[in-house]
């Protein structure tokens, strides 16, 4: 039998900190892309970041009724799962930023951290936080002549990269390190006599943060659900010893 479905475990509890934005936020685009930039729309998408934290943290409230019913585990155990991104399994010590989000996060989380005299040992953290920091943004349009007629085609796009960490409280080590992206496009065919067809713009970001959030989801579920394959394949190499009958 295995452990995780023989015993009944409480869920892991985790935290979805603000994400954080970089004075200069790099571009996809390299130096001589033909796309012409939509600074109004990029600035919205940025604005609205926190509507994307919010959706992931529903979408997780969704999923652990699915896939994320794992028990908290030993660092030994979950930091020995591999991940398809960078693994780094060190302490957020390292990354001297990274202290204060955690820092203040926290501190967001409980509010009785902030506001009264309260005791460490009172203060209820989550198991895991999980830290984003903006990546790369952009949003524009690339225009391109339609030789012999009087018509172009418009190809507009947004894109969105998110770089997260996912900690673990007990000791702020990084157990995860993964890049989560969003896209959406719009091709169009118009034409130069008539007046320029807008683009849903609202619509289009919406579809970049259902992206993004799924495949942050589909990343934390594979990282509990690996490290839960984990347990229980170190279960099972266990040899269980006979009971003593004898009186």
């Amino acid at each position: 039998m295995s452990l995780i479905s023989g015993t009944s475990w409480a869920l892991p509890t985790i935290g979805v900190a603000e994400i954080a934005v970089e004075k200069n936020t790099p571009s996809f685009l390299s130096s001589n892309s033909v796309m012409i930039p939509d600074n109004p729309t990029q600035q919205l998408m940025q604005q609205q970041l926190n509507a994307l934290s919010a959706q992931i943290k529903a979408h997780i409230n969704q999923a652990s009724l699915l896939q994320l019913q794992t028990q908290e585990m030993d660092a030994k155990v979950i930091n020995s799962v591999s991940f398809n991104f960078t693994q780094t399994e060190v302490s957020i010590e390292s990354e001297p930023s990274l202290i204060n989000q955690f820092a203040n996060a926290a501190s967001q989380l409980n509010p009785l951290n902030s506001t009264t005299n309260t005791a460490e040992s009172q203060i209820s953290y989550p198991d895991y936080m999980l830290f984003g920091t903006l990546e790369a943004l952009n949003a524009g349009n690339q225009i391109q002549l339609i030789p012999g007629t009087n018509q172009y085609s418009n190809i507009y796009s947004l894109d969105l990269a998110i770089n997260y960490k996912l900690i673990k409280t007990s000791d702020q080590v990084i157990v995860a390190n993964f890049i989560a992206a969003g896209h959406a496009g719009e091709p169009t065919l118009q034409n130069n006599s008539t007046a320029h067809i807008p683009n849903d713009s609202n619509r289009l970001i919406q579809q970049v943060y259902a992206q993004l959030s799924n495949e942050v989801i589909m990343r934390l579920e594979q990282q509990f659900n690996e490290s839960s394959t984990v347990l229980s394949s170190v279960e099972s190499s266990i040899t269980p010893t006979p009971p003593n009958l004898k009186q």
